[in-house]
């Protein structure tokens, strides 16, 4: 690991692209099939997606699941979650390694997610990564789409009541 742990817990790097790497233990699982998720939430400077390794092989599909703007001690900034999937036919390891860099310095590493998977069957590769709302953002925006709507009727129960006097 290149960088610093910083007082909220990221890992950090002003001179250098950061380095990361980390052991995953899968010593529970058993079956003939094997997959590993990562997600990991960075900002500032990109992920260098070609770098995400698992055991030196390359993901099945990765990407960036979600982008967005975030304030932070510098300023305004981009918060990247990114996640790759390796479906690997083959029983798990004990253990595999997990390693990637970001694409220069200033890039707040701010959460890995590591997830092991082994099944008989084959796993259903997806095509891409992409973005799924969590559950409390589907209710905000559905709070947010009712309040709009009772604001509309309002103003339009106002309006007609204007027009009758």
């Amino acid at each position: 690991m290149t960088g610093f742990v910083t007082s909220t817990s990221a890992i950090y790097s002003f001179s250098a692209a950061t380095e990361i790497s980390t052991d995953v233990k899968t010593t529970n699982l058993s079956g003939t099939q094997t997959r590993v998720v990562a997600q990991i939430q960075a900002s500032g400077t990109g992920l260098d997606l070609s770098s995400l390794l698992l055991n030196g092989q390359t993901a099945s599909v990765s990407g960036i699941a979600d982008s967005r703007t975030v304030t932070s001690f510098g300023g305004p900034t981009l918060q990247s979650d990114y996640m790759a999937i390796w479906d690997i036919a083959a029983s798990p390891l004990d253990d595999y390694s997990l390693a990637f860099n970001s694409l220069g310095p200033h890039m707040s590493l701010e959460a890995v997610r590591i997830d092991a998977f082994a099944s008989d069957t084959a796993f259903v590769t997806p095509a891409s990564v992409t973005a799924v709302p969590e559950p409390a953002s589907v209710g905000t925006m559905l709070a947010l789409t009712c309040g709009g709507g009772v604001r509309w009727l309002r103003r339009r129960k106002s309006s007609v009541e204007a027009k009758r006097s």
